[in-house]
């Protein structure tokens, strides 16, 4: 599962800026991340029928992760904002980082921290 950390990380020659979702390290490199308190899990959630990011399998709607939602266009970033009622930023990481905290608040059951 991708993580987020409030350092740099680098991995393979490539670094990921703090804040960023990092999600190319092992399961090992990542829990010890976590259990320095450094980094956390970016977690999976279901989004509203008709989301752009939906990916709409059956009954089963799955948000993308933020690192996929980077990958979309501008003007797919900014609807997809504007669909979960957020004003988006006029720039990219702004955005990113609004779809970020939007993503981690609305985790049904998660217990992250």
């Amino acid at each position: 599962m991708p993580i987020t950390s409030k350092w740099i990380i680098t991995h393979d020659g490539v670094s990921y800026p703090a804040g960023d979702v990092v999600s190319v390290l092992s399961v090992e490199a990542e829990d010890e991340l976590i259990s320095y308190g450094i980094a956390k899990r970016v977690p999976v959630i279901e989004v509203a029928a008709g989301s752009l990011l939906s990916n709409v399998s059956g009954d089963d709607e799955t948000a993308l992760t933020p690192a996929e939602f980077s990958e979309l266009s501008a003007a797919d970033q900014k609807d997809e904002l504007i669909s979960l009622d957020i004003d988006p930023a006029s720039n990219e990481p702004g955005r990113i980082d609004q779809y970020i905290t939007w993503y981690e608040n609305q985790v049904i059951g998660n217990d992250h921290t």
